[in-house]
Formats: structure tokens, sequence, C-alpha cells
């Protein structure tokens, strides 16, 4: 029981996917980005592959960077489905799905707290099914808010079988985002959401 921390990254670029002809045009900018940003194109007929594979870097301030990519999933009757992912080491991706088609030909790719934590919130769901060591007591679940006296963010939370909960939960501040769970009591859980509040930065 208690924290697991997965990773610190920097925050999410800011994505647009436009339908254009024959073509979807994903445009990438980041508000600590060196060059502004950069845009990747694909011929809408392309399904499935992402491009680049390994991602293209975007470059932000101090030293760090993005990596990002892109691919078409399978056509849906009319829908084109985009979807683009980020990453900060190459291994470990965020990604997010937009359907185009005639009536809706562009639109804006969020990985914004809230819509990461629901989309943890569904896998976890997803994946509690066929894992017999962990029986969920219902599979209702509440995103709720973090306000922190320095980072601010959402969670979620299960109750699971034996008294426990299990926590998921963002938070984050202008420069990055730490992306953590936590398992124990409801009590312990109290406990350490208040520790989240009262983080600080170092220096």
């Amino acid at each position: 029981m208690g924290f697991t921390f997965n990773y610190l990254t920097p925050r999410p670029p800011a994505i647009k996917a436009a339908l254009e002809s024959e073509r979807v045009k994903f445009s990438f900018s980041h508000t600590e980005a060196l060059t502004g940003g950069h845009e990747l194109t694909l011929p809408a007929t392309t399904r499935m592959r992402w491009f680049p594979n390994t991602g293209q870097p975007l470059s932000l301030t101090n030293n760090r960077q993005v990596l990002t990519r892109v691919r078409l999933l399978e056509k849906h009757h009319a829908n084109v489905f985009a979807e683009a992912a980020c990453s900060v080491d190459g291994t470990n991706w965020e990604s997010q799905i937009l359907p185009l088609s005639a009536n809706v030909t562009k639109g804006n790719l969020s990985f914004q707290i809230p819509e990461q934590i629901e989309v943890m919130a569904k896998k976890f769901a997803e994946r509690a099914k066929d894992n017999k060591g962990l029986k969920l007591n219902s599979k209702e679940y509440t995103i709720k808010e973090i306000a922190g006296d320095t980072f601010s963010g959402s969670f979620v939370q299960f109750e699971i079988e034996g008294g426990f909960t299990q926590t998921m939960f963002m938070i984050g501040d202008a420069e990055g985002i730490w992306n953590g769970q936590f398992r124990g009591t409801k009590e312990s859980w109290a406990e350490a959401l208040s520790l989240l509040k009262k983080l600080k930065k170092k220096g």
C-alpha cells in the first residue's frame, strides 16, 4: 500500500488536426517550445502505421523535449479517426483520438488532466475484469479535483475487495505533470491527499 509515482513529464503539447482534401494535418505547439511548434501530415488513405515511428522531437526550454507521432485508424462509416501521441522518453506514450469527417473537418486533441484521468479510469476498469486478483466492488467512479498549494490536478477512485481503494491521480504545475497511484484504505488516502495538496518545489 502507498504511493507510486510513474513519471514526471513536461506538459503535453497542444494538438490540432484538420482533414484537408486527401490528407490529415496535425499541428503541435507548446508554450515552452523553442521553435514555436511543428506539423505532421498524412495521406488520408494511410492506416495504422505511426509516423514517424520513433517520434518527431519538439524542443523545449531547459534542454527538454517532447516526442510526437501520429497515425490514422481504420475508417468507420464516413469518419477518419486521427490519433496523436506524445512521449518524453520514446517508450511511454500517451495518445488521444479525434474523429474527422466531411461535416467535422478539424478539432483539438486534448491531453488535459481531467480528460487523461478519465482515460486512466476506463482502462483500469477494463483491466480489472480480467484480473482475478483484483475485484472491484463497483465499476462506478467519480473524478474529483485536487487543489493544492503549488500543484493542482484530479484523481479517480475505485473501491476494491477487502475494504481498500485504488486511486489514480495526476497533479501538475506550469512545467510538468506527475502521474501516480495509491492503494490503501479511505482513511489513508485522505492523509495522502492532504500531503499531495501541501507538496512544494525544492528551491
